[in-house]
């Protein structure tokens, strides 16, 4: 058992003051030891502000320290790499989707973490939203019977800069990943194959990096299942999130969270959903790391697993593919390709 816990967190990103925030304010017991940025000033700030004792430019510098685990919150394609030297310096892992973009690296910094023993934990947070985690209990429960449409909505309410489109098909590797995710748990059977139709309506620009803003994906899951999610970097109103599952049954939605109606003599004035994902998925972000500290506690598997983390990004890489293509892709012979490329 352990009676402490000390963390570094690498990057000091949007996400990773999110995750300190998290640990500092609802983890009684667990401290952040360790920040790391290739950014000095970044560092030394992000330090000064969440009262981090030690600071470096260096990723070695925190896999050789008394840390128990790291929070890797750096650009996906390092991911892999800082898995592997965080497993073989005997670290617990907890990594922000996605686990990375080439399949061989990831599966190397899987076996990594399977030697090592130590726990690698994905950041797909909204598996850990009430709402979400309140549907899926209610389709394992046989509520609605077997699930037999999946329908997912999940649109920003802007598109990042034209600088921080760092990949080709950064929707489906950076976005949609988090709603494949969802449609996997939600569903609880794994996609089939899958078709996009993807266009840049909001910045045509996007195009010349590879890039697009608005996306619709069909999903053909393995027990027949059917699923549409739908993407967009253009939610004037707000940070949309929803889904609807249809079963044999019933039906389970989820709805946005919105702040309190405004009534009055000049009628109800409905309100727009959160602003973004910080607010949106607070709470989720609060329950993942509880649980990443758990597994490591109790000595017991990650819930989100790597192999979860792996799976996601075929499939994140898979759509891609399609929008590139305009063709279907059948998931067991992009795997296997993906494997040989």
């Amino acid at each position: 058992m352990i009676a402490s816990l000390k963390i570094g967190i690498i990057g000091t990103g949007k996400i990773a003051r999110i995750h300190a925030k998290t640990v500092k304010e609802t983890l009684p017991g667990v401290s952040i030891d360790w920040v790391v940025s290739k950014s000095d000033e970044r560092a030394s700030a992000f330090a000064e502000e969440f009262n981090i004792p030690h600071l470096a430019g260096s990723y070695d510098a925190v896999f050789e320290s008394a840390v128990d685990a790291v929070i890797i919150c750096t650009p996906a394609p390092s991911h892999p790499s800082l898995i592997a030297k965080a497993a073989q310096a005997g670290k617990h892992i907890f990594c922000e989707k996605p686990i990375g973009y080439e399949l061989e690296e990831i599966d190397n910094a899987m076996v990594y973490a399977k030697n090592a023993g130590t726990v690698l934990f994905i950041g797909f947070n909204r598996r850990f939203d009430p709402h979400f985690q309140a549907a899926h209990e209610a389709i394992q429960r046989g509520d609605i019977g077997k699930p037999e449409i999946i329908r997912i909505t999940s649109r920003d309410p802007r598109a990042p800069s034209t600088e921080n489109l760092t990949s080709t098909g950064a929707i489906f590797l950076e976005t949609m990943i988090h709603d494949l995710d969802m449609a996997r748990f939600l569903v609880g059977d794994e996609v089939k194959s899958l078709y996009v139709a993807s266009e840049a309506l909001i910045n045509p620009s996007f195009k010349e990096s590879g890039n697009v803003d608005t996306a619709i994906a069909t999903l053909r899951f393995r027990n027949g299942a059917l699923g549409t999610i739908d993407n967009s970097w253009r939610a004037t109103y707000g940070y949309d999130q929803r889904a609807e599952i249809l079963g044999s049954n019933g039906m389970y939605s989820v709805e946005n969270i919105t702040l309190p109606e405004d009534k009055g003599k000049e009628g109800i004035h409905g309100p727009l959903p959160l602003a973004f994902f910080p607010e949106r998925y607070r709470e989720s972000y609060q329950v993942e790391l509880k649980e990443f500290v758990r597994c490591i506690i109790d000595g017991s598997p990650a819930t989100v697993t790597a192999e979860d983390g792996r799976t996601a990004t075929i499939l994140a890489l898979a759509a891609r593919e399609s929008c590139m293509t305009g063709a279907s892709v059948d998931l067991s012979n992009f795997e296997a390709a993906l494997k040989h490329a």
